[in-house]
This record gives structure tokens, sequence and C-alpha cells, in this order.
């Protein structure tokens, strides 16, 4: 009899201890497992008259809804900053093309005015080309059928010289003006070629009586003339042609810059664009991760609802079990079988009605 006293007592609570592993077990992320040696005791015998308390299970709720609260703002946080890297990668990439832009663009004006300069220096090179020396010395010391004086042709080769200077210098002028803007330093000490003079006629007496020496006297003039402009032409044009050549090195210098600067915001955006997209492709993984864990969180805090229900279920089957015994025993078992029916029914009242989820 003793034998079977110590077994119905020491089987008393377990429907309740079967209620609270179930219970436990069923959780899906939440973890309990440090406390579950403590959580899922047995050892009810060591307990008081008032029998085992399971009253700390309520508090699961909160501790569920705790810890999903905690483990949500750890990924907001993780979500919010990489959110911010986005953003700051994005503000990096702005600034990257603000400034490579405004770079490119100042090449791309520095490269036009270096173009519009040269263009106006071939054409006064070309411009240069088409006179007809010849006929412009020829125009500017006329044949005088009048007036045979040789101090009417000095005076027409001055004039001549003073044309050509007037004309060469306009240009320096108008070229160094044009070039204020560029780098270009072989412009900054151009200046009028420095030549002889046109040789004068040299006479004792300034007109010529006899038409033979006039004519010889005016074609020397105009020979000397002519080659004077030439060379003083041939000599303005190889500047210019020198200015050329350092304009166009510093174009093409130009384009090794705006290609150098294009390698470079090429290099620099596809590396922010790589870390940008790799930032977004883990913020959008934690965003999926926090949804799918919601889920299962949520999942959680139903559960932790139904504490009531599970020993409710189990408080039911030992009770089935109780009743069954009652029916199937020995006359002397029925006895403690009633008596354990008793007990569980005031075990329920006590263990079951306390449960009020939410309240601690």
């Amino acid at each position: 009899m003793f034998h079977m006293l110590t077994d119905y007592h020491k089987n008393r609570y377990k429907w309740a201890f079967d209620a609270q592993r179930e219970f436990i077990d069923s959780f899906v992320v939440l973890n309990i497992q440090e406390n579950a040696d403590s959580l899922l005791s047995e050892d009810w015998m060591s307990l008081d008259q008032n029998g085992p308390s399971f009253h700390h299970l309520t508090a699961l709720y909160k501790e569920t809804e705790k810890t999903r609260k905690q483990v949500f703002e750890e990924y907001d946080k993780e979500i919010e900053r990489f959110g911010d890297f986005i953003k700051e990668n994005n503000i990096q990439i702005e600034i990257e093309l603000k400034e490579t832009t405004s770079k490119e663009n100042q090449l791309l004006i520095d490269i036009k005015n270096y173009k519009e300069f040269l263009t106006h220096v071939e054409n006064m090179i070309k411009d240069i080309k088409a006179i007809v020396i010849i006929r412009f010395v020829n125009e500017i010391i006329p044949i005088q059928s009048k007036h045979k004086k040789a101090s009417f042709i000095n005076g027409c080769a001055l004039k001549l010289e003073q044309l050509v200077k007037t004309k060469i210098k306009k240009q320096i002028s108008d070229l160094k003006e044009l070039a204020h803007p560029l780098s270009i330093l072989s412009i900054r000490d151009l200046q009028l070629p420095e030549l002889d003079s046109i040789p004068e006629i040299q006479q004792k007496m300034d007109s010529f009586w006899f038409n033979n020496k006039y004519q010889k006297s005016l074609q020397m003039t105009r020979d000397h003339a002519t080659v004077w402009v030439e060379k003083m032409y041939s000599t303005f044009i190889n500047l210019l042609s020198f200015i050329h050549n350092e304009g166009t090195q510093h174009i093409q210098q130009l384009l090794i810059e705006k290609e150098a600067l294009q390698q470079t915001k090429n290099a620099t955006l596809l590396r922010l664009q790589n870390i940008q997209a790799n930032d977004q492709e883990k913020r959008d993984l934690l965003i999926k991760q926090q949804k799918e864990l919601n889920t299962l969180w949520k999942q959680d805090c139903e559960h932790a609802k139904r504490l009531p229900a599970y020993f409710i279920k189990h408080w039911l089957l030992y009770k089935e079990e109780l009743e069954q015994k009652f029916l199937h025993v020995s006359v002397e078992e029925r006895w403690f079988v009633s008596q354990y029916l008793l007990l569980l029914q005031q075990d329920g009242e006590k263990i079951i009605e306390p449960m009020n989820i939410g309240d601690e």
C-alpha cells in the first residue's frame, strides 16, 4: 500500500511538469535554455505543502515581448546604420560627380579656348601667306611719271615699313589679348621682328634727270623692300608657328588630363557604387531577416499567451487517466484514485487559475 501511495504521490504534479516542458519546448525563437534546468525541475518532493508554483511561467509572455523588442531594436539599428552608409555613399557619389563634372567642364573650356586661339593663329599665318608681296610693294612704292625724286621713293619705302610694322604690332597685340587666359609662355616674349631698314637711295641730287637711273633705283628699292617684307613676314610666321606648336602641346596635355580624370572618375564611381550595392544588399537582407523573424516572434508571443491552455490540456489528460484507472483498478486502489482526483481538482485551481498572462 505504501508503494502505491508513493507512486500516486510522485506522479501528482507530473501533468503540470509535462505541461511546462511542452510549453517551453514549443517556443520557436525565444532562447530559455539557460534556465531550462530550473524551469523543468520536477523535484516537487522538496517543495512545501502548497505544491509547486508555475507562476514564473506567466512572465515568459513579457519576456518574449521584451526580447522581441530588443532583437528588433538591434535590427533597426543595423538597418539604420546601413541606411546611413547608403546615404553617405550617395552624397559621396554626388560630390564626386559634381567635382569631376566641374573639372571636366573647365578642361573642355580650356581646350575650346586653346583651339580657338590656334585657329586664330592659323588664320593669321594663312592671311600672311596669301599676301602677294610684290604687288603690295609696288602699290606702296609706285612709279611716278612726274616728280621722280629719290626722297619720294625713300619716303614710300619708309611708309611701307611703317605699314607692315603697324599691322604686325596690331596682330601681336590682338594675339596677346586672346592668349591672356591661356598658359602660353612663348607669347609673352613675342615682339616685332627686328630687321635693318630698307636701304635708302643715296645720291647728291634728289631729282632724277635720267629715266633709266630712276627706273634702276626704283626697282632696286622695290627689290630691297620685297626682301624686307618677305623676311619680316617669314620671321613673324616662324614665331607664330612656335606659338602654335606650344598651344598644340597644351591641348594634347589637356586631353591627357581629361582622359585621366575620366578614368579616375569611373574607377571612383565604380568603387562607390560597389560599396553602395553591397550595403544595399546587406540592408535588404537584414530587412528580409527581420520580416521573417518577426513572423516567428509573433508565433512565440501568441504561444506565450496560450500558457493556461497547455496546463488545462495536461490536467485533462491526467484527469482522464485517473478516471480510467478508477474504472479498472481494485477497490482498495480506487480509494487512492478518488483522493487524487480530488487533489487534482484542487491542484488545477491552485496552479491554472493564477495564470494571468501579461500581468507580471
